[in-house]
């Protein structure tokens, strides 16, 4: 008996919504049948998304949207019989291709509305002593460096830790933003011997004890896109062995490596055996001489074993970016 009623009623909607889809004009059809898409959808949502004691957000949303359905439709559909087909399609078809242009455009939010995220302005601390402590025997606090707001790289040369308030000296570990990536120079006009960083430093290595000259900060964002995965070269075949990173910075063309860079970063005179190239993003120039001199070899993808014309008789390293990625 009650599914014979509910059967009858399912039938008498189902045949008057027929009838008012029969009188409608083409745009009122597309937009009533995407107005049930919807309501269906978000009937569904309520029903699996409300519990016995709380009723789902989605609930409270059916009926406005059933009514604005309504509303739209009978506007579409007066326009249409009014003469004015022309309109009621141009509003129907106007949404449709916003959102297929929204779902394929690989641009982001906000550089389809022309909107700039800011850059804020990012800290990084120099501190007297490890661990990021402050020498209050000598009276010796931390100091503070700043990435200004809206710059994606500055140069901190010798001149200005010494005027923030530190002997260069003197710096036992670093603290810094996690947006920001540093570059530590030996000389104080951030150029020679270098090693870029991440992650702060709770304690200097041996190599930079009395030997930070100048120091290079990035953004982040701004790094990563530039400068991406570093060379890494090996001591030995199949990316075996003690190994090394060799970066390209966001501001060079081409990054140098000599005999004297390359043992900075305790990869000794003819001691590569393997290289690295990520995603075959560089070009790397190999020389059997210093300073970029003598016979060399050109390499864009990785080497798994070096062949014995060039093994472990590699001197100096010249990077730059192939233009293909």
């Amino acid at each position: 008996m009650v599914l014979n009623m509910i059967k009858k009623i399912s039938n008498k909607i189902i045949e008057n919504q027929t009838s008012i889809f029969a009188n409608l004009c083409t745009p009122a059809q597309i937009e009533y049948v995407i107005g049930i898409i919807g309501i269906v959808s978000l009937s569904i949502s309520c029903l699996t998304q409300s519990t016995s004691s709380k009723i789902s957000d989605v609930c409270t949303e059916l009926l406005p949207y059933i009514i604005t359905v309504t509303i739209v439709t009978f506007i579409l559909n007066t326009l249409c019989k009014g003469g004015a087909s022309y309109i009621s399609w141009f509003m129907i078809i106007l949404p449709i291709i916003f959102i297929i242009t929204s779902i394929t455009s690989k641009k982001t939010p906000e550089e389809r509305f022309n909107y700039k995220v800011p850059k804020p302005a990012l800290k990084m601390f120099l501190y007297p002593k490890e661990d990021m402590e402050i020498d209050e025997e000598n009276n010796e606090d931390k100091v503070e460096i700043i990435l200004p707001e809206g710059k994606d790289a500055i140069k901190i040369r010798e001149s200005d830790i010494q005027e923030i308030g530190i002997d260069p000296k003197k710096i036992k570990s670093i603290q810094k933003h996690d947006d920001i990536v540093f570059v530590l120079f030996i000389n104080s006009d951030c150029t020679g011997n270098r090693q870029i960083y991440k992650e702060d430093l709770s304690k200097l290595s041996s190599k930079w004890k009395n030997s930070i000259g100048s120091i290079y900060l990035f953004r982040k964002a701004f790094f990563k896109s530039l400068s991406g995965i570093p060379v890494q070269v090996f001591e030995k075949p199949e990316y075996e062995g003690k190994s090394a990173s060799l970066w390209i910075l966001p501001t060079e063309k081409v990054a140098y490596y000599n005999k004297a860079a390359l043992k900075f970063l305790k990869i000794s005179n003819n001691e590569i055996s393997s290289i690295k190239n990520p995603k075959n993003m560089w070009n790397i120039q190999v020389f059997k001489k210093d300073d970029f001199k003598g016979k060399f070899k050109v390499y864009q993808e990785d080497q798994f074993e070096l062949n014995k014309e060039i093994n472990n008789k590699i001197t100096s390293i010249k990077i730059t970016r192939n233009i293909k990625n």
